[in-house]
């Protein structure tokens, strides 16, 4: 037997990939409910992310509008969380968490901010940030962090934004200053000399 043509082949590739995400969308549909508003109404896409936080976003993204540096790394933030492993699971958790606390603290505002101001309380006075366990995993951040830098500047969006960075720092940089004129002898000193 031959082997299949390389059309043939992608044309399968491609059916089974059509074929894995009809089989995924059909069990996030089966598995994870619709979520609903107020009104019983479907809710539009991004349920759980509060209308606040959507607005301080929404501005934030007008705000940045004029600087490329600051669109490229709202861009790069944007497709790193579309990207990201645990997004589907933290969306869940926190429409979850919003559609179950959302009615407390309406009904107890007061008690939402008391225990809200306990907990802060609470963490504060604790100071976890100087507990040995935490430490030891705090220590290496800055390592990490350096190399997980470097490691983005072989990205798309961190090349981008690099270049984009050196582009705006060439147009700020201030042009060089006008060669100095020669000087010019006045009119007086010149009729002098011919006389």
């Amino acid at each position: 037997m031959s082997a299949p043509a390389p059309d043939e082949r992608e044309r399968k590739r491609e059916a089974a990939l059509q074929r894995l995400a009809a089989s995924r969308l059909q069990l996030r549909q089966e598995l994870i409910e619709e979520p609903v508003d107020d009104t019983g109404q479907p809710a539009r896409k991004g349920f759980n992310i509060p209308r606040r936080l959507r607005a301080l976003w929404r501005s934030l993204r007008r705000g940045v509008r004029g600087s490329p540096v600051a669109a490229v790394a709202m861009t790069a933030l944007q497709e790193w969380w579309h990207g990201h492993p645990w997004r589907a699971t933290s969306e869940l958790v926190a429409g979850e968490l919003h559609a179950s606390l959302r009615p407390v603290v309406r009904r107890h505002p007061l008690a939402a901010v008391l225990v809200s101001g306990a907990l802060g309380l609470a963490v504060m006075t604790s100071k976890p940030w100087r507990w040995p366990a935490v430490r030891r995993h705090v220590q290496p951040l800055p390592g990490r962090l350096v190399r997980w830098a470097f490691h983005q500047l072989g990205q798309a969006p961190g090349q981008a934004l690099l270049s984009t960075l050196l582009v705006m720092m060439a147009r700020q940089a201030p042009p060089p200053p006008p060669p100095p004129a020669p000087p010019e002898a006045p009119a007086e000193s010149v009729e002098q000399g011919r006389s």
